[in-house]
């Protein structure tokens, strides 16, 4: 069966170890007004635990910066174990996910959109810069047969490169491969793709693996998003997620092996 059949329900076991998704705006003046509004209503049953803090935080993205001023943290998610997190800043909001029993995306789309539309009915004057995903899967196993029956060999290291390992004389350390492409759909989503491998050593077990890892980051930016003299609504942003996401589908599925899908996905 074509990598074409899939689609992305269709998959029934997880590679992804951690998600984020973030949303970049500008012009939000009364940030903790709508830090009140969140506890009260949107986030009142969906995060257990919140704090504020007031140095730099580090992003998940490649072209983050720190970002400046106070931070605001939701935590201890309620609604699966998936260990989540969404962060709000007077510039930005990131929802980082590691994936314990992560089914799709869609709930996370849904609750970035909810506190999108928060956002955009506190200030009128709020502007959407940046939207973006970040999906990171990885695997790893002893045998590079096996790592390579989840992961297109072809997309992670060349046949020279696997003999070049295989000599005495020669330890594999790490190989690292990316490519920029920008994706003509409805909106042009900008895509990173990362591939990854690279050795583990146990010292205690005493065990070797090899292990591959795959990361796919899109954005889109506002002023793609946006006609000529609008503003960007809650449904544009939600649209443009979703193409995102697809795009992204679609990276992922290049990346892994028509075995993998075969084994574990289910045609609808």
């Amino acid at each position: 069966m074509p990598k074409s059949k899939f689609d992305r329900y269709s998959l029934k076991h997880n590679l992804l170890k951690r998600v984020a998704i973030r949303i970049d705006f500008d012009g939000l003046t009364n940030l903790d007004a709508l830090i009140q509004r969140l506890k009260r209503h949107e986030l009142a049953e969906i995060f257990g635990s919140y704090r504020k803090l007031v140095m730099p935080v580090g992003g998940q993205f490649s072209d983050d910066d720190s970002i400046d001023g106070p931070t605001h943290v939701f935590y201890d998610y309620l609604k699966t174990k998936d260990k989540v997190e969404l962060t709000l800043s007077l510039s930005r909001i990131t929802i980082q996910i590691g994936c314990v029993e992560y089914g799709n995306i869609d709930s996370y789309l849904v609750l970035m959109e909810q506190v999108a539309k928060a956002i955009l009915m506190s200030d009128a004057y709020v502007e959407i810069t940046k939207i973006g995903i970040r999906k990171i899967a990885a695997f790893e196993n002893p045998s590079p047969i096996k790592v390579f029956n989840i992961f297109e060999k072809d997309m992670f290291m060349s046949d020279k490169i696997l003999k070049m390992r295989k000599k005495e004389d020669i330890k594999g350390v790490r190989t690292k491969y990316e490519d920029t492409l920008l994706c003509l759909q409805k909106y042009p989503v900008m895509v990173s793709l990362k591939r990854l491998v690279r050795h583990l050593f146990d010292p205690v077990e005493r065990t070797h693996q090899l292990q591959a890892i795959l990361d796919i980051e899109g954005s889109i930016d506002g002023s793609d998003i946006k006609d000529a003299g609008s503003t960007v609504s809650i449904e544009d942003i939600f649209s443009a997620m979703q193409v995102i996401n697809d795009e992204l589908f679609e990276m992922f599925k290049t990346s892994v092996t028509l075995k993998y899908l075969n084994a574990h996905g289910c045609l609808r």
